[in-house]
This record gives C-alpha cells, structure tokens and sequence, in this order.
C-alpha cells in the first residue's frame, strides 16, 4: 500500500511538472485594425487550439488605436511585459495579423535587446509594404465609391418618382442618404479612420523606418490571397454575416453574401426585362421611349453590380492599367480587304495609321484588403503563401493557417535555416 501511495506521489509530482514546462513559453497573438475594445477576441479561436495542444500559455491583449503605431507599440509592448516573467522573453513568441504584425514590428525596432518581450514573431495578412486602401481612403476615393454605388443601384428603384414634381426631389435625397450611409458603413466596418493608419499607407514615413531596420530576431511571414471575382463580397460575408470569430475553428464560410448580390441582381434585370417588355408592346412612341428609359435605369444597378468588383479592386490597390499602342493596318482604295489579304493587283496593307492606345487590365492577387505582395515581411526567414481563397478576416480561421502555424512548430516547414527552430514548441 506504501509502494502504491509513493507511486501516486511521483505520478502527481510528475504531472505538475509537465503542466510546469508546458507554460514556460508564452504566445502573445496580437490583433489588426479594429474598433476599440474589440480586437481581443479576434485570435480568440488559435488561444484555445494552442492552449489544448501545445506547451505554451496563449495571451490576447487590446491595444489602443486612438493614436500614432509608435504608441499602440508602447502600450501593447508594457502589457507583454507585465504578463510575463522577464526570464521567458528570449523564449515567447508573438503572432500577428494585419495592422498588428506592424505594431510587432515597431516594437522589435523601438525594444531592443533586453526590453523585448519575445524572441520572435510570425506576421501574417500584414501591410508590410504598406496598405493602398489606406492611399485611397485618404484620396476620397472611398466617398466617390459610396456615391457611385448609390447613384446606380438607386436609378432603377426611383425612377417612378420623377413622373411627379411633387415627387421628383426624392432620387437625389436618397441618393444623399444612401451614399452618407455606404460611406459610413465602410468607415466603422473598417476602422479605417483610426489613426494608427496613417502609419501604413503605402509610403508612409513610419514603414520606411521599419523597412530600414530589420529587427535581429527569428521571424515568418504568412501571406494569402482571395479568389476572384467576388472576392469583395466573400471578404465582406467573413467580416460581417459569418464572422470567422462566431465560427468554429477551421470552418470556411464567406459565400452568403454572394447569394445575396446574385438575388439582387436577378432582381434588377427582372424589372429591367418587365420595362424593355413594356416598351416592345407600347403602340405610341412616346410611351415606349418612356418606357426603354425606366429599363436603362434598371439596367444601371445590374452594370453596377457587375462592375463593383474592379471598382473595389482598385480602391485596394491590385488593379494595373498599362496602356500599349497598336497600329492598325489599312487597306488603301481602290484596293479591296481582300485583296490586300490575298496581294491581288498589287494591294498591300498599309501600316501607315494613327495608332490605337490599348488598355490592358490586369489584377493583382490580394487577400481582399491587401495586395499579396505587400504582405511580404522584410528580413523573414521565409515568406510561406497560403493556398488560394483565404480572404484578410480568414487569415485568423482557415484550414490551411492552422497547418501552416502547426507545421513552423513541428519544424517540418521545409527550411534548412537553423534560427527555423526557434518556433519549434513541443505538444502536450
């Protein structure tokens, strides 16, 4: 009985042990761009999957957006620090999404040495190279899109009220009113008027200092990119209707949206169709000119949700236009096209013509917020890319990250470079 009570004591000394080491290294996951007082729960998902399987205590902290980066660093970096024993710094590490792998980044250059909390740091979905929607928001681009959206998908819906002059100032105050409301919506959705942004647009001074100063410690960058199109509305659907925080962990969902906008546009044509019937059955000119112009109207929504793909693409920055010139060739009379192409009685084409400048569009990979390129981090042992079809808010949710993030700490990444290790953390 002796033997089996000394037994149970090892046992249970040996279980405090291990519970001992496997809360000696501290994961801090730090949060984007977000309201205040809500970023907290944004990693809530990954604090309780490396909580139940790694050797490791998770910590979430909010930090302010009210300011400069440089201050959101200061108070983040304090709260690390006093969460902690300053004997784990060299060993904690920190994983960060978006606006936060940018406040990581400040602290590592701003904290040298003895005064960083951690030894390392992951940055993933992160406007390394800055954010071109932040560019756009500040060019008022954000409030011509507002406008432009309400201008088109109201046309159709307000058109009968312009048959009265009673009734006719009711197309622009909506369109006033909804414009406002688009605008607004984008903003407190985004956040994107806090001002910790305008540290990270695209040549801002505070990412040039980051870029020139790339911090000693181990560090991995993550980047992905949504598929298109649509990649607006499935970007929007995991912010908003399925919020990836809401979901269980691993679960894909940013498609409801696109139901939605596909319904709406059926909507639109279905009265674009009864109008254009309208008219083909109107027996006076007049009523089927009215009537074609009550379709077009309709018709406008139906351009512009079409449209609204490239017209966002371009509010974030992956939409390049090159322009190339092309010299059509001419058949010069008496010649006829034919015989130019078969050289009879002597025709030829003549090059000689005003040239024709062509657009090109091309569309740039981007997780729905941020060009793919810019997610690259400077100085990183390795820049992983995640597979296609991980927008900007499934970067904290998706099958593929918690691969990704387990197989960095299981050391299977593939990367030959010693300082890898570092992430390496043993399972429970």
């Amino acid at each position: 009985m002796k033997k089996i009570s000394t037994l149970l004591q090892f046992a249970l000394v040996f279980v405090i042990l291990q519970t001992a080491n496997a809360q000696e290294r501290n994961v801090f996951f730090v949060h984007g761009l977000c309201t205040n007082g809500t970023g907290k729960n944004a990693w809530i998902k990954y604090d309780q999957y490396f909580n139940s399987t790694r050797k490791v205590r998770p910590y979430r902290f909010q930090y302010g957006q009210n300011g400069s980066v440089t201050a959101a660093a200061a108070v983040l970096r304090q709260q690390m620090a006093d969460s902690v024993a300053a004997s784990t710094y060299p060993n904690n590490f920190v994983i960060a999404h978006s606006q936060g792998g940018i406040v990581t980044r400040t602290i590592a250059k701003d904290y040298p040495g003895s005064q960083l909390p951690f030894g390392g740091f992951i940055t993933i979905g992160a406007p390394n190279l800055g954010a071109p929607v932040i560019n756009a928001y500040q060019a008022g681009l954000f409030a011509q899109f507002s406008a432009d959206a309400s201008t088109n998908l109201l046309a159709g819906p307000t058109s009968g009220f312009l048959d009265n002059w009673i009734t006719a100032w009711i197309p622009g105050w909506a369109n006033s009113k909804l414009s406002h409301y688009i605008e607004k919506k984008i903003e407190s959705e985004s956040a994107i008027t806090n001002p910790t942004t305008l540290d990270y647009f695209v040549g801002a001074p505070h990412l040039n200092q980051l870029s020139a100063h790339i911090s000693p410690v181990p560090k991995i960058g993550i980047t992905s990119a949504e598929s298109t199109p649509l990649s607006h509305w499935k970007t929007l659907s995991s912010y908003t209707l399925e919020h990836v925080t809401d979901l269980p962990l691993n679960q894909v969902a940013d498609t409801k949206l696109e139901g939605y906008i596909q319904k709406a546009y059926n909507f639109y044509k279905s009265r674009y169709d009864y109008f254009e019937l309208r008219a083909s059955m109107a027996l006076l000119p007049g009523r089927a000119d009215y009537f074609r112009e009550r379709a077009n109207k309709w018709r406008q929504g139906m351009t512009w949700i079409n449209t609204s793909e490239n017209k966002y693409l371009t509010l974030i920055g992956v939409v390049q236009i090159t322009q190339s010139t092309y010299v059509p060739p001419a058949c010069p009379p008496p010649c006829t096209t034919m015989d130019c192409i078969n050289g009879n009685n002597g025709c030829a084409f003549n090059p000689q013509q005003n040239p024709i400048i062509v657009n090109q569009v091309t569309v740039l990979p981007s997780d729905g917020i941020v060009p793919l390129s810019n997610q690259v981090l400077p100085g990183a042992l390795q820049n992983f890319q995640l597979a296609g079809g991980i927008n900007h808010a499934q970067q904290r949710n998706h099958p593929a990250v918690t691969s990704i993030f387990d197989s960095i700490m299981d050391g299977q990444t593939g990367n030959t470079n010693p300082q890898m290790a570092f992430f390496m953390t043993p399972k429970l």
